[in-house]
């Protein structure tokens, strides 16, 4: 065991990513952070939720963290921007930048290293367990939302171009694109989404995004009045 962990975290060349170790499709070069997490997190993931070994949520989770927390990291270390340019404004309040500023000022002299380095692990540790607590307590149950509308929308409508969802403050938009390549619907034309507004009641038409990427180019740039009132009577407008 000890020369495993050796030959994974101790070896300074490596530049492997989530992809060149099979395991998820992200391309940044991992940090030791990145590489710990790659071989541990779903270990981690299980004990914190107190999950059992091969739980599906656990490798929906893990994928979730990585993509929202753990590949900043790795892209920040490794000096790998997330955009070509220069920035127009400073970013200091990411988590990155919050452990960096732990470390100790030039002019102090009397300080524990050791000290600063425990807050840190505590930073990280608060952050990444508010995270998944959210993500499992209220990420998790929108995403199982969105997959039993997306599943049932031939039952609304034999055409299956869009899907209906009773509470409109569910956040599908965070979920319908990996959902759709999970169940292999990308030829399926799923066009729009119908759902009832929490703050009007009033019954909402939304175009779908092209993908997640290009959030203003909807699939659907335009509806004649005929077309939306043989949907639903009821709808209040078309976004």
């Amino acid at each position: 065991m000890h020369r495993l962990l050796k030959k994974i975290f101790f070896y300074r060349d490596f530049a492997h990513t989530m992809k060149t170790l099979q395991i998820m499709d992200f391309d940044t070069k991992l940090s030791s952070a990145g590489l710990i997490y790659a071989h541990f997190g779903k270990r981690v993931i299980g004990a914190l939720l107190g999950l059992v070994h091969g739980d599906p949520v656990i490798d929906i989770l893990y994928k979730k963290i990585y993509k929202t927390f753990v590949e900043a990291i790795d892209a920040v270390d490794n000096g790998i921007s997330q955009y070509d340019g220069e920035p127009k404004y400073y970013m200091g309040g990411t988590l990155p930048a919050r452990v960096g500023a732990l470390n100790p000022a030039w002019n102090e002299t009397s300080v524990s290293v050791e000290a600063r380095f425990s807050k840190a692990i505590q930073l990280v540790g608060k952050e990444f367990g508010e995270l998944l607590d959210y993500l499992y307590h209220s990420w998790l149950p929108a995403r199982a939302i969105v997959v039993d509308a997306v599943s049932n929308r031939l039952e609304v409508d034999e055409s299956g171009q869009f899907f209906v969802l009773e509470n409109g403050g569910v956040p599908w938009k965070d979920h319908f694109f990996s959902i759709e390549k999970e169940l292999g619907l990308e030829d399926d034309n799923i066009t729009y989404i119908i759902y009832q507004d929490t703050t009007s009641m009033q019954w909402r038409v939304q175009a779908i995004p092209v993908s997640e990427k290009l959030p203003f180019e909807s699939r659907f740039l335009f509806l004649v009045e005929a077309t939306v009132e043989q949907l639903i009577l009821t709808c209040f407008f078309l976004v």
